[in-house]
């Protein structure tokens, strides 16, 4: 295995343990395998988004 960086399909976070490969689709084979934590993984979480970051930033 290499050692580049893998970033979870589902959140956008960087894998830094055990993953599930994602085969895509491509008549070309062009496309890579896409990578996702293992499923019930606490390091896959969605990213807060903006609006509740500035919710919570305001007095």
């Amino acid at each position: 295995m290499n050692d580049r960086v893998r970033f979870c399909d589902r959140c956008s976070k960087p894998i830094t343990g055990e993953y599930e490969r994602v085969p895509q689709f491509s008549a070309s084979g062009a496309r890579p395998d896409s990578c996702q934590h293992k499923p019930g993984d606490p390091a896959c979480k969605p990213w807060p988004s903006a609006a509740s970051t500035a919710r919570r930033l305001t007095p």
